[in-house]
């Protein structure tokens, strides 16, 4: 398959429990790489394929991730609740409305070298999660106004990369407390 033809999907099972079990997929969002993104795309669930990019980057699938920062770029209601999903996950835990002034909060995405539109998107990012931690509308508003729809993609990646490594480490941290938990009740069992 070449890359022309690789196309990624995503099943999303309704949550509802339904005697007890998980009901059948009931959306699909399907996304190529090197092709236009589907007619409907402004109609996407941006929290949704937002979180499937997550999930992508999680499973080392970056194609999906960013063919759907490009998708979740397309419509500016979408971008917006996209960046609101992924900026909500990178501050979690942050006091809102409490930095000092001066404060930078910084995303923990490393540019790549030779990008010169990296850098670029991971300054908008951390301007944007500052301006949200800070509680400072008007910035937050003109970095958003500021973004074309590629620019936005771009933003949405570096958004992306950082809510997917920040869910990693807790996730990871999880399984550490979990092997910390079993390890000393089983010890403590055999005392």
């Amino acid at each position: 398959m070449s890359g022309d033809d690789l196309e990624r999907s995503f099943a999303v099972t309704d949550k509802r429990r339904t005697n007890g079990s998980h009901s059948s997929p009931v959306t699909e969002v399907q996304v190529r790489a090197a092709a236009p993104a589907p007619p409907e795309a402004s109609r996407v669930d941006a929290v949704q394929l937002a979180h499937a990019g997550i999930a992508a980057l999680n499973r080392r699938d970056p194609v999906f991730a960013v063919r759907a920062a490009s998708i979740l770029g397309e419509d500016r209601r979408t971008m917006v609740d996209a960046v609101t999903t992924l900026t909500d996950i990178l501050l979690s835990g942050v006091p809102r409305g409490a930095l000092k002034p001066g404060t930078r909060i910084d995303v923990g995405f490393r540019p790549t070298p030779g990008d010169p539109d990296c850098p670029k998107a991971r300054d908008r990012a951390c301007d944007l999660l500052t301006a949200l931690a800070a509680e400072d509308q008007k910035a937050a508003e003109e970095v958003l106004g500021d973004l074309t729809e590629q620019t936005a993609a771009d933003v949405l990646v570096v958004l992306l990369f950082s809510a997917a490594a920040r869910l990693e480490h807790f996730v990871g941290l999880d399984g550490d407390t979990a092997d910390a938990y079993y390890a000393t009740n089983a010890a403590a069992s055999s005392v």
